[in-house]
């Protein structure tokens, strides 16, 4: 870092002399808020000079454009101040776009960027962009597209960067909580906190009606596969789930299971023709052959191919490791659609019919995740009717937002014996105050049925919070959880371990183990599963792969087997 950069760095004002472009004019606005000397070697700038060590700079730059700029790459001749200290990558006069990388947490921006017909501003501040533009064009922040519009707009901006982190505090999970027998008291408090703040009141229970739908062998001699249909009036009417259970068939005692719910039916669990397709409305998946809002038999045993990306379950090995194997599908229980309005048409539907019209002036009404978490614990219900089943063995588990659904039943239902989520994102495991990738703001905008209103006064003021998700994890103490995070930005799994280790303390208060003191581990690195609470990630791609099953089994089998 040159010198004179870095003397100056910490003030509010520079000035770029002409070293930066010889042969140009300064604009005037430029010339009176820098200053970078003229022995300044351009040439050897790190791309980006602070990104790398922001504590280098700390701008509070609103940088005044009284030049306009319609050559490609534009903003000559201070192309590296905007680039280095704005964060402005480019700026296209043809296509309209603005590509801004925004690598500072603090007040910065542009005023007056002009481009071919568009006149801009832009500015930054605790995680919102602030727009105002003649014209629509398209701005690039981070590498996430937003269409500006004419007039004045606003921008939630997600934060991918650790030192964008703003210092935050965590409340204590153990407050007034002095010996363990408090801690149930204690636990039902945080537990309330979380159904009037963020996922709702969770349902009442039910009672269940089951009808078996069909039994048979599968797996040649290893499995039983037996289906049942799940009502909650005693007629048989209204809103049910289909249920897939596959049994060990060669076991002579009651057997561990593990549940969850899957996204696009039964039959992608299987490949026996024998296994209902469901007759709920799906989410479109082109990638997946989903095109009519509705299960296709060309998914049939979609998810029985180890190599496939998006994700695979391993049955027979469950089945020969002395598990059953668990699932419905979670359009039976509440319809997932894209966008605010098909979420308020379609997903309080289906079980939504049991507990009576909505209130619309509660902020506090039952969620999606209440209602998929409710749905896994009504699954539990019917297995303690299963003589197969040893119901007090059942481990609870889901990938993304069904992993949200599996560490919300976990937490409030202590019939759980065991909890294993899969790359949960935010709203389940990471903290929200952190405010890294999923954000509460993203969360609340893009899923309004996930979480109740009261929770969206938490956008951008996650400060504010009197909770975090390390209290939801604390719920679970002193049962065994694993988390498996991905290794991606987006589900900061960096998140996931600070809550678990936030949390460590309520298993330890308990008398359990709490998670290993080990740093942050690499991906595979397997060093912080412990026997009660653990934490492993890896790559490759979302969803749950045949690596995490194998960490599932193996937590699982110090509980259950």
């Amino acid at each position: 870092m040159p010198n004179a950069l870095a003397q100056n760095a910490p003030g509010q004002n520079a000035t770029v002399q002409s070293a930066l472009a010889p042969n140009k004019p300064m604009p005037n606005a430029l010339a009176q808020n820098a200053t970078v000397q003229s022995a300044l070697d351009t040439t050897r700038l790190p791309q980006p000079v602070f990104a790398e060590n922001p504590g280098l700079f700390k701008p509070q730059i609103i940088w005044e454009c009284n030049t306009p700029s319609t050559n490609k790459p534009p903003l000559d001749p201070i192309s590296l101040f905007i680039e280095n200290v704005l964060g402005i990558r480019s700026v296209d006069a043809e296509k309209l776009t603005v590509d801004w990388d925004i690598h500072h947490k603090c007040l910065h921006g542009v005023r007056n960027l002009r481009f071919g017909p568009v006149v801009t501003d832009l500015i930054y501040e605790k995680g919102l962009v602030k727009a105002k533009s003649n014209k629509e064009y398209t701005l690039v922040v981070s590498g996430r597209k937003y269409k500006v519009p004419a007039g004045n707009s606003t921008f939630s901006v997600i934060n991918r960067r650790e030192f964008m982190v703003e210092p935050y505090t965590l409340p204590d999970p153990l407050q007034g909580v002095s010996s363990p027998d408090e801690w149930p008291s204690r636990r039902a408090e945080i537990l309330s906190l979380f159904e009037r703040e963020m996922y709702g009141q969770m349902p009442p229970s039910s009672p269940i009606f089951l009808k078996e739908l069909e039994k048979g062998k599968t797996f040649g001699r290893l499995g039983l596969r037996r289906q049942l249909r799940m009502w909650f009036k005693p007629d048989h009417t209204g809103p049910y789930i289909d249920w897939l259970i596959v049994y060990p068939r060669r076991s002579r005692k009651p057997v561990p299971a593990i549940i969850m719910l899957n996204y696009y039916g039964n039959h992608t669990m299987l490949s026996d023709k024998e296994v209902r397709l469901p007759d709920s409305w799906l989410e479109n998946e082109k990638k997946k052959g989903i095109t009519s809002n509705r299960a296709e038999e060309d998914m049939r045993g979609y998810y029985t191919n180890k190599d496939n990306p998006y994700g695979y379950y391993p049955i027979e090995e469950m089945l020969s490791r002395g598990y059953a194997f668990v699932t419905a599908c979670y359009g039976d229980v509440s319809p997932d659609p894209d966008g605010a309005a098909a979420q308020e048409a379609m997903a309080y539907t289906k079980v939504f019919e049991l507990w009576g019209p909505r209130d619309p002036s509660r902020k506090d009404n039952t969620t999606a995740l209440g209602a998929w978490a409710w749905a896994l614990r009504r699954g539990l219900d019917m297995l303690e009717k299963d003589k197969r089943i040893d119901a007090s063995k059942v481990v609870v588990t889901g990938s993304s937002r069904l992993g949200k659904a599996a560490l919300i039943a976990g937490a409030y239902d202590e019939r759980f014996a065991v909890t294993v989520v899969n790359q949960t994102g935010g709203g389940g495991v990471p903290l929200a105050k952190r405010n890294f990738g999923e954000s509460v703001a993203s969360e609340t905008a893009a899923f309004t049925h996930w979480f109740c209103r009261a929770y969206d006064k938490y956008a951008h003021a996650e400060d504010t919070l009197p909770f975090d998700q390390h209290m939801l994890l604390s719920c679970i103490a002193p049962r065994p959880l694993l988390v498996q995070g991905f290794n991606n930005t987006w589900f900061d799994t960096y998140g996931e371990f600070l809550s678990l280790k936030a949390a460590s303390p309520v298993w330890e208060f308990l008398g359990k183990e709490g998670l290993p003191d080990v740093p942050w581990p690499d991906i595979y690195d397997e060093s912080a599963i412990g026997p009660y609470l653990g934490y492993v990630r890896r790559d490759k791609a979302h969803g749950i792969l045949l690596e995490d099953w194998h960490w599932l089994l193996d937590f699982a089998d110090k509980h259950v087997r």
